[in-house]
């Protein structure tokens, strides 16, 4: 596909759907319509921004600024001013999915689904425990040390539970040490 077919400036309005910081799952939406008007490369970063030298530079950074702001206005006013420092789109997508991408929401659906789906199958009992069970008993007595820090150690917080995989309690009892 041409360059040029990827920077037109065709289309106005994305579609795509208000997004807060209790939905960051909405960002599907604004991606999905930034595929359809072919203009996902912008925020992947698989289309950069020519050199402010080379002829086509004005009409690229146009069409960036266009991704920028249908992002920025599928977004609450309020929570779009706090980006308005970010230069273009490919920076903007990182600044939220590195804001919004961890989502204590869908975490927590996805644990209570994982608990409720444990079932024994063909492991033996020791089996069973050893793999199952063992994991979320570690990773809830985290979640309950973490839980019932002072809010001094917020940001320490935010460090561990930003790890992958999660550290283990002794590790995270280490690190807050």
């Amino acid at each position: 596909m041409a360059q040029d077919s990827l920077i037109s400036l065709n289309g106005g309005n994305t579609g795509a759907r208000n997004i807060g910081t209790e939905n960051g799952g909405n960002s599907r939406y604004v991606r999905r319509a930034l595929i359809a008007k072919n203009r996902e490369g912008f925020i992947t970063e698989i289309l950069k921004i020519p050199d402010e030298r080379e002829n086509n530079f004005q009409k690229c950074k146009r069409a960036d600024y266009m991704v920028m702001s249908w992002i920025l206005n599928s977004m609450s006013p309020k929570l779009a001013d706090e980006f308005g420092f970010i230069e273009n789109s490919a920076d903007l997508s990182s600044e939220l999915q590195e804001r919004f991408g961890q989502s204590n929401g869908p975490l927590v659906y996805q644990l209570k689904k994982e608990i409720s789906a444990l079932k024994q199958e063909n492991l033996s009992i020791v089996a069973y425990y050893e793999k199952k069970l063992q994991d979320l008993e570690a990773e809830d007595k985290l979640m309950q040390f973490l839980l019932r820090l002072n809010s001094g150690f917020n940001t320490t917080i935010s460090s561990l539970l930003s790890m992958d995989p999660m550290p283990t309690i002794n590790c995270a009892f280490s690190i807050v040490q």
